[in-house]
C-alpha cells in the first residue's frame, strides 16, 4: 500500500506521525468504486468523522472575478446536502463557507472530519491546503458492471464514464505536484486484507487503529469484507464486454495501478457505438420510468436541456423523495 507524502511532509506508518495534523481527510474514489463502504469502516473510528457523500461542497461551488462563490439556490436543492445535517452559514462564502461546513462534519473537537469525494479533487484541495488526501482506486472493470446494476447505464461501456472522469480529474491533478500528502488504497486490497487497509490508513492521519471499524455489518445492511469481491470481472464480464472497458479506458488503466487483461483491445466500429447509445439510453429510461414514472422525468430532462431551473426542480425534489426511499 504506497504512501506518498507531498514536498516537506512525512508520514510514519506506526500510528504517529511527523506532521501537524490535517484539517481534514479527503477520500477520493470512483463511483460505484467501494467507497460506501469504505465509509461505513471510516465512521466506525471514534475519532473520524464521516457522514454520506460531501460532493455538495465542491458541485456548487464556482470561480469568478470576485473569488469563490456558492450556488447557494443549487446547494439547498442538492439531496445529499439537504439529508446531510450540514448547512452553509450565513455571512460566510466560498473558502470560509467551504471549510465551515467541513468543521461541522466532525462530530466532536476531537473528531477528523473526513469528506467522501468522487469529483473535482482540485477544487476541494485549493479550500483545504492542509487535508491529507486518500486515494482511493477500484478496477474500472468493475465499476463498470456495477453502474449497470445501479441502473445508471444500460452495458459496460458507458458504465464506466464515471471511473474514466474521477481517474482523468486524478491523474491531471496529481500531475501539479500537489503538498497535500497522499495514500492509496485500492478496494480489492480492502476486502482481501481489511484490517491491514485500515491500519495503514489510521496512521495516515496519525490515529491508532480502532477494531470498531469493522463492526458494520452489525448495523447496516453490508456484510463484512471479502475477498471474493475483489475482481469480479474475471467472472461476470464476457470477452467482449472487457474489451470495451479496455478500450474506452485506454491509457488511464496503467495510469491507475491496473493491467490489461490480455492483447490491446480493438477498436468498436462505428455501428457498434451507435447501437450501444441507443440500447443504454433505452435502458436508462426505462429504469427511471420504472422507477420515477414517467412525467418527472422527462419533465426534469427538459428543464435540464433549455436550462430553466424553475422547470427541473420541482420534478427533481419528487424523485430524490422517491430516491430516498429506494436508498432504504
Amino acid at each position: 500500500m504506497p504512501v506518498h507524502p507531498g514536498p516537506g511532509r512525512g508520514c510514519m506508518m506506526d500510528g504517529s506521525a511527523d506532521r501537524t495534523r490535517p484539517s481534514c481527510l479527503i477520500v477520493y474514489g470512483p463511483l460505484r468504486g467501494g467507497t460506501t463502504l469504505l465509509r461505513l469502516m471510516i465512521d466506525g473510528h471514534p475519532r473520524l468523522s464521516c457522514i454520506d457523500e460531501t460532493d455538495f461542497l465542491v458541485d456548487h461551488l464556482h470561480h469568478d472575478e470576485d473569488g469563490w462563490r456558492y450556488d447557494r439556490t443549487e446547494l439547498e436543492a442538492d439531496r445529499i446536502y439537504r439529508g446531510s445535517g450540514v448547512r452553509i452559514p450565513e455571512g460566510l462564502d466560498g473558502r470560509d463557507a467551504f471549510r465551515d461546513m467541513v468543521r461541522q462534519i466532525a462530530s466532536a473537537s476531537d473528531t477528523l472530519p473526513v469528506l467522501m469525494l468522487h469529483r473535482r479533487i482540485e477544487v476541494a484541495s485549493a479550500m483545504v491546503p492542509d487535508a491529507a488526501i486518500l486515494r482511493f482506486t477500484r478496477d474500472p472493470r468493475d465499476s463498470a458492471r456495477s453502474a449497470i446494476g445501479m441502473g445508471w447505464a444500460g452495458d459496460v461501456w458507458h458504465g464506466v464514464v464515471p471511473w474514466i472522469e474521477t481517474e482523468r480529474d486524478w491523474q491531471a491533478f496529481a500531475a501539479t505536484e500537489p503538498a497535500h500528502p497522499i495514500l492509496t488504497l485500492r478496494f480489492e486490497d480492502l476486502v482481501s486484507a481489511p484490517e491491514e487497509g485500515l491500519r495503514a490508513l489510521c496512521a495516515f492521519v496519525g490515529l491508532p487503529y480502532d477494531p470498531a471499524m469493522l463492526s458494520y455489518p452489525d448495523h447496516t445492511t453490508y456484510d463484512a469484507p471479502d475477498a471474493k469481491l475483489a475482481d469480479q470481472w474475471k467472472r461476470k464480464l464476457t470477452p467482449q464486454q472487457i474489451a470495451l472497458v479496455e478500450h474506452r479506458v485506454g491509457d488511464l488503466l496503467p495510469g491507475s495501478g491496473y493491467a490489461l487483461s490480455g492483447a490491446p483491445p480493438p477498436a468498436p466500429s462505428a455501428w457498434m457505438q451507435a447501437r450501444l447509445r441507443l440500447s443504454n439510453r433505452t435502458f436508462v429510461w426505462r429504469d427511471l420510468i420504472r422507477r420515477y414514472g414517467i412525467a418527472d422525468p422527462v419533465l426534469r430532462g427538459v428543464g435540464r436541456r433549455l436550462n430553466i431551473p424553475a422547470l427541473r426542480r420541482g420534478p427533481e425534489r419528487r424523485m430524490d423523495e422517491k430516491t430516498v426511499k429506494y436508498l432504504k
